[in-house]
């Protein structure tokens, strides 16, 4: 199968609970498919052939574990993290042209400090836009808007963090033994490894699968 980790995933999950062996397919060569042309046969042929000579030779992650389970919080956490610092620069970009007086109350504060009177910053005024001061009120609210967001951003983040923590203490405790490995290193290998990490026969595997294996280039 192709696309076992996306479009065919549930397909591949519902094989796997058949007892049917399921390799992942990856995909195909872009010059033999212009060559050749694409169709759903073709792919078929050219999946089957993959399969029978040896060159897809990964069995297809069962995805119905804790890895899974880690795969979607991880998911989740690192949106929330990138949105995050989005508003975080797109604050710091309204405080470089706001008034000069307001960034001189503002200056000097630490992060923490600065979101959180950011974030009192509040809406007072709905007709404050046509008055003379409207560019200052609407930096007042953009801050304030930003920075709430930040916070709740960060709440998301902290809590899909407890979550990703609490998942390997409970499933895979000793990789946190390992010196250097934090519950978010430990979840990427488990992701990488997947659900039945059988299908690894060996280190060669793994680095072959994380893409680190070394090539001869002579």
């Amino acid at each position: 199968m192709q696309g076992t980790g996306s479009f065919g995933a549930a397909l591949s999950r519902y094989l796997l609970a058949q007892g049917v062996h399921v390799f992942d397919v990856n995909r195909f060569d872009r010059t033999d498919r212009r060559r050749r042309g694409k169709s759903d046969p073709l792919d078929a042929e050219n999946a089957a052939r993959a399969v029978l000579s040896g060159r897809a030779r990964a069995q297809a992650k069962t995805g119905d574990g804790p890895v899974e389970i880690a795969r979607m919080y991880k998911l989740a956490k690192d949106s929330a993290v990138k949105a995050r610092t989005q508003a975080i620069n797109q604050l710091k970009a309204v405080l470089i042209r706001a008034d000069p007086q307001l960034r001189e109350q503002l200056a000097g504060l630490g992060n923490a400090e600065l979101f959180r009177t950011c974030a009192g910053l509040v809406d007072d005024s709905p007709n404050h836009e046509a008055d003379q001061g409207a560019v200052l009120h609407a930096t007042h609210v953009t801050l304030g808007f930003l920075a709430r967001r930040i916070r709740q951003l960060s709440e998301e983040v902290q809590e899909l963090e407890a979550r990703l923590t609490r998942l390997v203490e409970r499933h895979a405790p000793q990789l946190l033994e390992v010196v250097g490995i934090g519950p978010d290193t430990a979840v990427t290998l488990l992701i990488t490894v997947g659900d039945n990490p059988e299908r690894l026969g060996s280190e060669a595997s793994f680095s072959a699968l994380c893409g680190v294996s070394p090539v001869e280039r002579s």
